[in-house]
């Protein structure tokens, strides 16, 4: 048992440790995900920050009326908007909520749009602090 043991511990110490989500995604490495086109950045921004609200909105309705289908779509669309701008746990997140409209199982739904609605929060307020300078003509 004691080899056994080793052995198992050995092998988890290989495995690489996941890394956090940074908190903070600097303006250029936003800018490199849209090939270097500010204008097409802020556009995106400014959409997102209109439309996620009422994506919320939505799938906060799906739960309440048990709207599975509603849920996956309104869920996948966030899911592809969020992964725009590397927030992977927003993405995670919004995927668990599609996955249980998919499943029509949404018990849990309440609870991860809590904590969607938190790492929106997050994003939301990183993007809103994007002052990219527009280029010159």
């Amino acid at each position: 048992i004691h080899q056994l043991l080793q052995t198992i511990e050995t092998h988890l110490s290989q495995i690489p440790k996941q890394t956090p989500e940074p908190i903070k995604r600097s303006e250029s490495e936003l800018l490199e995900n849209f090939g270097g086109d500010q204008n097409l950045l802020l556009e995106i921004i400014r959409i997102f920050l209109e439309k996620s609200p009422q994506q919320i909105s939505n799938i906060e309705e799906a739960i309440r009326e048990q709207d599975t289908k509603m849920l996956e779509q309104t869920a996948h669309a966030l899911k592809g908007s969020v992964a725009n701008f590397g927030a992977q746990k927003a993405q995670q997140l919004a995927l668990q909520l599609e996955e249980m409209g998919r499943n029509k199982k949404t018990d849990e739904a309440p609870t991860k749009l809590a904590e969607l609605k938190s790492a929106l929060d997050d994003l939301g307020a990183e993007l809103s602090q994007i002052s990219i300078q527009k280029p010159i003509a």
